[in-house]
C-alpha cells in the first residue's frame, strides 16, 4: 500500500556562513517518527526534482537530503536524482525506490516536468512511500 506524506518543509538543512548545511529532520509533528514506523526498508532514495534543467540546484538538494535523512537515523544506501539527466530511467528508479521524494520548487515547472514523464501514471503501482514537500505536496495531491 502506498504511503502518502506531505510537508510544507521537513527542516533537514540550515545555513552557516551562507551556505546549506544538512542537520536530521524536524520531528515538532512527529513525521520523522511516522516516517521510521512506516519505513520497510531503506535502500534506495528517489530524489524527484522540481526543475529538470537546474542540475547543480538538485544535486544540492538532493544531498542534503540524503545527509538529513542520514542524520535522522535513516541512512540510505544508494540516492538518485530524476531530472532531464535521468528521466530515460525513471520507470527503473520508480520500481526501486523505497522513498521517493518530490522536492519543492516552483509548482507550474515541476507540474509540467511531472507531466512529461507521465509521474502520476507510474505512481499509482507504486508500494512504497512518497513524500511531498512544499510544491511537491501539491503536486502530490490528486487532480
Amino acid at each position: 500500500m502506498k504511503r502518502l506524506f506531505y510537508t510544507s518543509n521537513t527542516m533537514h538543512y540550515h545555513k552557516e556562513d551562507g551556505k546549506k548545511v544538512a542537520n536530521a529532520f524536524d520531528n515538532h509533528h512527529h513525521i520523522l517518527e511516522q516516517l521510521k514506523a512506516r519505513l520497510y526498508k531503506n535502500d534506495h532514495l528517489l530524489f524527484i526534482c522540481s526543475n529538470p534543467d537546474s542540475h547543480q540546484i538538485n544535486d544540492e538538494y538532493a544531498r542534503l537530503l540524503y545527509e538529513g535523512l542520514c542524520l535522522s537515523n535513516i541512512p540510505f544506501k544508494e540516492c538518485h536524482i530524476l531530472d532531464s539527466r535521468t528521466s530515460s530511467y525513471t520507470n527503473k528508479y520508480i520500481d526501486q525506490a523505497d522513498l521517493i521524494f518530490l522536492c519543492g520548487g516552483d509548482p507550474y515547472v515541476q507540474n509540467e516536468y511531472f507531466k512529461s514523464i507521465h509521474l502520476k501514471q507510474l505512481l499509482k503501482d507504486y508500494d512504497g512511500i512518497i513524500m511531498g514537500q512544499s510544491a511537491g505536496s501539491i503536486n502530490l495531491a490528486d487532480d
